[in-house]
């Protein structure tokens, strides 16, 4: 299993699921959203993945780390993404992202990480059937 900690979260691999478990009573900035997408790359080089990302119930996101965490080149091989929240406003934030904000990859916003994981359990299935997502 790959793992790597940084200041706003766990980030960890384990041959199936890529998961970002994002840490509580913070404000993720620009330099920590590219830090976060540093270590994705690394452990990732050039595979598809499916992405996990799992939310605290007091975390904040600048404009522009938003903008920059949804940037084409983050999504590159990004099979599909899940967000699990736990709090209303991180669902809120969740959902204007998944809805508002052009995503480049499929992305959902789940209230349980099972439920998460099953639905890319299914996605990472369809892309390796061939069938194509968005």
């Amino acid at each position: 299993m790959l793992e790597a900690t940084t200041r706003t979260a766990n980030i960890y691999y384990d041959g199936k699921i890529l998961v970002t478990e994002l840490f509580d009573d913070l404000v993720v900035e620009t330099e920590d959203a590219l830090e976060n997408y540093h270590i994705v790359r690394e452990f990732m080089q050039e595979k598809k993945y499916v992405s996990l990302v799992i939310t605290a119930p007091n975390i904040s996101i600048t404009k522009e780390a938003r903008e920059d965490a949804n940037h084409p080149e983050r999504y590159h091989n990004c099979v599909a993404q899940a967000i699990v929240v736990n709090s209303l406003a991180t669902r809120l934030l969740g959902n204007f992202m998944v809805r508002i904000l052009k995503s480049h990859c499929p992305q959902r916003v789940f209230q349980s990480r099972k439920a998460a994981a099953e639905w890319l359990e299914h996605q990472w299935e369809l892309h390796e059937q061939g069938i194509l997502l968005k």
